[in-house]
């Protein structure tokens, strides 16, 4: 499935866009992978004979009210700055990006429950703004930048940390069998010591947290193993990052 940003005719120049507007479907995708320099195609295309009976037509734009039934989730944490025109700065994994007053307070809101996500309705009743303008910021930012995601349901996700952490089942195996792990929204989520992987791989619900304490002391040798606060800070640390990659499930 290709990724919004790389398949979105309204990110290209206007010629390019120009152009592809006035093509069908398949050349409109070959011209955006021209333009680009795509290696190959990634989106997923149907059969004509489907489409025809379903009736389906590709849409030159996307259309925003395509947003109302889905759920918003976000990547993005504000760096607690605005500059002269009332911009606030966000970071995320594609970099830093800036959103007005209302979008920046849309995406405090979808900050507060990270990192779950929270449906559009909510989020419009939560702020008193109006669905459509919402919605178009969203899905702008949505095509420009990784920092937002787009949902038609919610896994089963814990944002806090519990006195029993389970973790996702399959995280847990690639972390203790290595390579990438994957979260419940399958995202790929980056665990740079080793350690976090270790604890990461005996969170089954089971372990206490004497024993996640005691892995931690085993896996860093380095720590002063007299300071059991010390140690303490460092796993419940662990812990609140692995509930903040949407790997915990308890």
């Amino acid at each position: 499935m290709g990724c919004p940003g790389e398949t979105a005719l309204e990110l290209l120049s206007d010629p390019v866009r120009h152009r592809g507007e006035t093509l069908g479907v398949v050349r409109r995708e070959m011209l955006i992978d021209f333009a680009r320099n795509a290696a190959f195609r990634r989106t997923l295309l149907v059969r004509a004979d489907t489409a025809a009976q379903t009736g389906f037509q590709s849409p030159v734009r996307l259309r925003e009210d395509g947003l109302t039934s889905l759920r918003v989730a976000s990547r993005l944490t504000s760096r607690g700055d605005t500059d002269a025109q009332g911009l606030e700065s966000f970071a995320g994994p594609s970099g830093t990006v800036q959103a007005n007053r209302p979008l920046a307070t849309a995406l405090h809101a979808l900050g507060e429950v990270t990192p779950r996500s929270m449906p559009l309705e909510d989020l419009r009743h939560q702020l008193r703004g109006d669905t459509d303008a919402l919605a178009g910021e969203l899905k702008d930012l949505w095509l420009a930048s990784l920092g937002i995601d787009l949902h038609a349901r919610e896994p089963e996700i814990a944002s806090t940390v519990s006195s029993s952490p389970l973790a996702c089942p399959v995280a847990r195996w690639q972390a203790a069998h290595g390579g990438p792990i994957t979260n419940r929204w399958h995202q790929e989520v980056v665990l740079a010591e080793p350690v976090s992987r270790a604890v990461l791989a005996r969170l089954d619900g089971h372990t206490s947290h004497l024993e996640l304490a005691a892995l931690v002391r085993a896996s860093t040798p380095d720590l002063d193993r007299s300071a059991a606060s010390v140690v303490d800070s460092l796993l419940q640390a662990i812990l609140d990052l692995l509930a903040r990659s949407a790997l915990l499930v308890r």
